[in-house]
């Protein structure tokens, strides 16, 4: 009978006892994962200190890396700009970088490897200076100037982080043109709402012995001085079309209107016969985009045409603001 009760006794202490293993090793495995999930979460935060809140532009608690998507760039998808190959043998992303040209931002076509930073290689391109092939464009930007880090937050404030070589030299006029520069790049990515600067980690809210204050996120329209008056975007400079080529950009014109047409060489002057009339959202005043088909033909063989855009003086008739834009036409 004690026999029989200690066999009784132990068959019941066994599951009792395996309920129990299982009930330590429950603890362990939510552990496990939960310390997955903080070093995911760790992971994914920027080596770049929090972006300074505005109420122009809320921000995160903590700004994550950039991460702009390069098909919802301006112009970066369209099929005017060229592809290219990097060294690597990796397709290229064509970007815009501004450059200077009379006093004003001028943007041209740069083509970069790193298709998952887009908004971060056109910083860079642009840090590198102007080619051979940018013309009478040059930078504002001090030689040296070096990009230590980019961040965008969930709100679309872009933090640029610039060595201090930054505001070395320069008077007023060239402490303001960097600081467009810098803000025109950054603003083809529509996912950017505004750009806030850090010099060697450290916010930066006025540039320089000039005083060129920076102590709120910087949009285009800051810079409006700066501008020229019609901003083609696409195609740029060196980009290839077919006909009619599809022109799109911006412009502060008189009743929003202006003029464009196709020519064989530079010096040529605008065609008056039958020019496309280009109609912007907004003008006088107020910046406004444009969308528009210009009629061309293409040489035999294709080759070089230029876009030419300008608008009519309200006094005399005479083209004003002629801008020309060298297409590779198909």
């Amino acid at each position: 009978m004690r026999r029989l009760a200690a066999i009784l006794t132990l068959a019941l202490l066994v599951p009792l006892a395996a309920c129990g293993e299982d009930d330590e090793d429950e603890p362990t495995t939510l552990s496990a994962a939960a310390d997955t999930t903080q070093a995911a979460t760790s992971d994914a935060a920027p080596a770049t200190s929090e972006p300074e809140a505005s109420t122009d532009a809320p921000v995160t608690e903590e700004p994550v890396t950039e991460t702009v998507d390069p098909a919802d760039s301006t112009g970066a998808t369209s099929g005017e700009a060229p592809t290219t190959e990097t060294a690597a043998g990796e397709q290229a992303t064509p970007v815009a970088i501004y450059l200077v040209r009379n006093e004003k931002v001028s943007p041209v076509r740069r083509h970069v490897g790193d298709a998952g930073a887009p908004a971060r290689s056109a910083i860079e391109a642009l840090l590198a200076g102007p080619t051979a092939d940018d013309g009478d464009r040059t930078s504002a930007i001090p030689e040296g100037t070096e990009l230590l880090d980019v961040a965008i937050d969930d709100g679309g404030l872009l933090t640029v982080d610039l060595s201090g070589a930054f505001d070395d030299g320069g008077g007023s006029l060239s402490m303001q043109l960097r600081v467009a520069q810098v803000v025109h790049t950054a603003f083809q990515f529509p996912t950017v709402t505004g750009v806030a600067f850090r010099m060697d980690g450290e916010p930066v809210t006025a540039l320089g012995g000039e005083g060129v204050v920076l102590d709120e996120p910087q949009t285009p329209a800051d810079w409006e001085d700066l501008t020229p008056a019609i901003v083609v975007t696409s195609p740029l400079p060196g980009d290839t079309s077919s006909c009619p080529i599809r022109a799109t950009g911006t412009s502060n014109v008189f009743e929003a209107s202006s003029l464009m047409g196709v020519v064989a060489r530079e010096e040529e002057p605008p065609p008056h016969d039958a020019p496309t009339i280009v109609t912007a959202t907004s003008g006088t005043g107020t910046r406004g985009t444009f969308d528009v088909e210009v009629p061309c033909t293409p040489p035999d063989g294709g080759g070089t045409a230029y876009l030419v855009s300008w608008w009519d003086s309200a006094k005399d008739g005479s083209p004003q603001g002629v801008e020309y834009i060298p297409v590779e036409l198909e």
